[in-house]
């Protein structure tokens, strides 16, 4: 039996530090140096920071809620200890260890009682006996139920549902597809039939057929052979080659295996405690290092070998902005998986400084790969995802390889992270923080539940563009911005209220004046009008 806001085994400041670094520095990292070329050095760095300084803000708020949220959970302990301190039942007075149970009480109660809600810690440490004490996992669902009213419950769920889910469904695509692109490289010299001009009995508009090996058949809009080895297929306006991965696998096929084995790898991870990944979080930091140092050194060795021949791309163009904020807004999320992260900390007197070394350091590695990036290639051979960029052209092979291997790297790190985050937001959704539930369902239901619908979504398709768009820039901005300042909000009204009208939380977010609070609504409604910009621009 366990609880829902069960917190697990505990880790140091440092072990925290790098669980933060990891959750923030996603795959968007590779994406970004094509966007910053065009909106100019200058402008791109500019809104990085803009956007590490927003998404700050809000994590500082998010920790200020998690603190208000153990306070409130803390204060009705303390109401149900004295209601029964006050009213024994008939049971206590006839057992005859009723006095024990009694003895237990008061000393509970006792210990409760010195939460000093005048004088919690003083000099801003957190200690066991301040109300504020962030010792309880509290995730942003019990939070939303402690704070919201039922439309604002709602709300919350909708959207950490949508963003969420949204989030798993692009990782469980994302990183097979890496690992066709990177293992499937031998071209198909298919049996392909035009259709158009026989008198087959297929009714369909397609112009042609590709017939695999067993005989089966998947129909396209036009396939136009360009040589006697390669197949082009062209579909909703985007050109795709097919190739054989292994033996005569194709690509396609070779994405349900690698969807398969990523399912039975990482999907376990689900049904256990953060602090299990720990291993693979420290592994994969060291990763993360070495391929952002091996891509800044391979772009710094191929900017010597230009020489002269540096093209500086312009400082701003505006025209740019709406693609790099597109690219870039998300590229500092991390609340919704602060409570899973923070909570397990040993010592939490310095979260605001933790968290703003990470948020510097991982804004100084964005601007250093970007700037990297335009001065070693010409803006238009910048590839989507820049660690294609190193080929063995660039690169020896087995670095090329390693380097075009980094976003699974990153993603399989994430993927455990996000998956505990929905599950235990789902567990606040549906049980009792105050009561116990069986093993089944705290273990098994609960996980399975989070993990399913982005395994279904990935083996049914391939094509996430709108749901990338649309998961990151509705749903996410809520995530990263509303939820925590309503967290805020709320709970700056609620707790005064209960504790007497002090409000002396040794976690309040250092930017506490009420103006922020109107200032990242009002940064919200900003990003939600680029992203729509974008999404009409680029017709996605």
């Amino acid at each position: 039996m366990s609880t829902v806001t069960e917190v697990g085994s505990l880790y140091s400041t440092p072990v925290g530090f790098v669980y933060v670094f990891n959750l923030i520095v996603g795959a968007g990292v590779l994406a970004m140096p094509k966007a910053f070329g065009d909106v100019g050095w200058a402008l791109g760095i500019a809104l990085l920071c803009i956007l590490a300084f927003m998404s700050y803000v809000s994590s500082t708020m998010m920790v200020e809620a998690m603190a208000a949220a153990n306070a409130v959970l803390c204060l009705r302990k303390r109401k149900k200890l004295t209601q029964e301190k006050a009213a024994p039942t008939e049971r206590s007075r006839l057992l005859p260890y009723a006095a024990a149970q009694e003895k237990n009480v008061n000393s509970l109660l006792t210990l409760s009682n010195s939460d000093s809600l005048n004088a919690d810690n003083e000099d801003g440490q957190d200690g066991p006996t301040s109300i504020y004490s962030i010792s309880e996992r509290v995730e942003m669902g019990t939070m939303a139920k402690l704070f919201f009213n039922k439309i604002g419950i709602t709300l919350y769920y909708i959207c950490i549902c949508i963003y969420l889910y949204g989030d798993l469904a692009i990782y469980a695509v994302a990183i097979p597809k890496a690992l066709v692109n990177v293992t499937c490289w031998r071209p198909v010299n298919p049996n392909y039939t035009n259709l158009t001009d026989s008198n087959s009995t297929i009714n369909t508009t397609a112009d042609y057929y590709y017939r695999y090996e067993d005989g089966s058949m998947d129909a396209y809009d036009a396939y136009s052979v360009s040589d006697a080895d390669n197949l082009q297929v062209h579909h909703a306006n985007k050109s795709k080659t097919a190739h054989y991965c292994f033996g005569k696998i194709t690509d396609h096929r070779a994405y349900w295996i690698f969807l398969g084995l990523f399912a039975l790898v990482l999907g376990p991870f689900t049904f256990f405690d953060l602090q299990k990944t720990k291993v693979m979080q420290l592994a994969t930091t060291v990763l993360r290092w070495l391929a952002f140092v091996t891509m800044v050194a391979l772009a710094g060795q191929h900017i010597s070998r230009r020489g002269t021949d540096l093209h500086l791309p312009p400082a701003a163009d505006i025209k740019g902005f709406p693609s790099m904020f597109g690219v870039a807004i998300y590229s500092f999320m991390c609340q919704h998986s602060l409570p899973s992260l923070v909570t397990p900390i040993k010592k939490k007197e310095k979260l605001s400084v933790m968290l703003f070394g990470d948020f510097v350091l991982v804004l100084m590695f964005y601007v250093l790969v970007n700037f990297t990036a335009v001065l070693a290639f010409p803006l238009e051979d910048i590839e989507d995802e820049y660690s294609n960029n190193f080929n063995s052209n660039v690169a020896p092979l087995v670095i090329s390889y390693f380097l075009r291997l980094f976003p699974v790297f990153v993603l399989s790190t994430n993927f455990p992270i996000i998956s505990i985050t929905l599950r235990n937001n789902l567990k606040s959704l549906f049980l009792d923080p105050n009561k116990s539930y069986s093993f089944t369902v705290e273990r098994l239901v609960f996980p399975i539940a989070a993990l399913v619908p982005p395994f279904v979504i990935a083996f049914a398709t391939q094509n996430l563009e709108k749901l990338v768009g649309y998961t990151g820039s509705y749903a996410g901005v809520g995530v990263q911005y509303l939820i925590p300042v309503a967290l805020v909000f709320c709970a700056r009204r609620h707790l005064p209220t209960a504790t007497g009208g002090i409000y002396r939380n040794v976690h309040k977010s250092p930017f506490f004046h009420p103006a922020w609070l109107i200032f990242v609504t009002v940064w919200s409604v900003v990003c939600v009008g680029f992203n729509t910009v974008n999404h009409i621009i680029t017709k996605k």
